[in-house]
């Protein structure tokens, strides 16, 4: 009757849509979270700020008993004024300032003031921090920035420590991130991803394969600094050191692999700027090993997925050296090799 129609109906519109909408196998919340906190040293501070990044921690801390020793404040609590009375006690690895984080009230404290009253305390204990600095705080610049450290990032004085290259990426390979996700949320095109913009799972993403990409984005901005260095070097009639030179191509050859990595991966649409940056390594290591005509047949191909990209995005259409990397590629086409 009716009813065995309607129930049938109900039945086969369950049946159609329940592969997207079941979730048995989504667990890449809890994942996220034990993966920016499982690298962390013992006893390490964290400051952290944004919903997914916090909730995603305090889950595995407070429910799953995942690395308790690790202390986490939220920045956006610390703005509180009654946040430090109350459960500043709770947070013995922490020294504050004043009483609440706001860098333009009287009695609140700057970033910079509490980094600096805790290192001041305890030097030895690394200060980390996830989902970056407050963006009307600037009192840390020159001061304070960051290194890549998987998911985080962590604080350190400017200048301290000069960047190795090699050292660095052996220090932070064995933080970076390793999540499995589930198979809905491997499809690379956008139009049957389970997980579009806009979904928190499409943030657990983005985050994850940029915290590969940062750190790729490290080696390449000491390689171009590195690269500029020696340029001058050679203008002045002297031959830049060959031990940096070697550290140049090696970083660069290391951003490649990280880059390309993450261009195999991710979801579309791929940022424009992992693009950008991977024609960037390549057009670099042409300039620096000319004989190896792959670099260059390697950066085209890159500089055209962020033509691609950018041709429908005005505002990466207004990015500094977007015009001259069309120009590139057009000289290309046009049979001319340029970099």
């Amino acid at each position: 009757g009716a009813l065995g129609i309607t129930l049938s109906l109900l039945a086969a519109r369950v049946s159609m849509n329940f592969s997207a909408m079941n979730e048995r196998d989504n667990n890449m919340f809890e994942h996220f979270g034990r993966e920016m906190l499982r690298p962390l040293p013992k006893n390490a501070r964290l400051i952290v700020k944004g919903d997914l990044i916090t909730n995603s921690a305090r889950y595995v801390q407070r429910c799953l008993h995942f690395r308790r020793d690790v202390q986490m404040v939220d920045m956006a609590m610390l703005t509180y004024k009654w946040f430090v009375p109350v459960q500043g006690a709770n947070f013995p690895g922490f020294t504050w300032p004043g009483t609440h984080y706001h860098p333009y009230e009287p009695a609140g404290f700057s970033m910079r003031g509490l980094l600096d009253a805790n290192f001041a305390a305890d030097s030895a204990t690394p200060i980390f921090l996830a989902g970056g600095w407050h963006e009307e705080d600037f009192t840390h610049d020159g001061v304070y920035e960051t290194q890549p450290f998987g998911i985080v990032d962590e604080i350190v004085k400017v200048g301290a420590v000069p960047f190795q290259p090699r050292r660095f990426l052996k220090k932070v390979k064995r933080a970076l991130p390793n999540i499995t996700f589930p198979p809905a949320a491997m499809v690379r095109e956008s139009r049957s991803h389970k997980y579009p913009e806009g979904r928190w799972e499409r943030v657990v993403m983005k985050d994850y394969y940029q915290a590969h990409h940062k750190v790729a984005y490290a080696l390449l901005t000491w390689g171009l600094s590195t690269a500029e260095r020696h340029t001058a070097a050679m203008h002045r009639g002297q031959s830049p050191p060959v031990k940096e030179t070697a550290d140049a191509v090696w970083a660069f050859e290391r951003c490649v692999e990280l880059i390309e990595w993450c261009v195999e991966r991710h979801p579309e649409p791929v940022p424009s700027f992992y693009f950008r940056n991977l024609g960037i390594c390549h057009q670099r290591l042409w300039g620096m090993q000319p004989t190896k005509q792959e670099h260059h047949e390697a950066m085209i191909r890159a500089f055209r997925g962020y033509i691609d990209v950018g041709k429908d995005d005005p505002k990466v259409q207004q990015e500094g050296g977007f015009d001259a990397v069309v120009d590139i590629v057009r000289k290309a086409d046009a049979g001319q090799q340029v970099a």
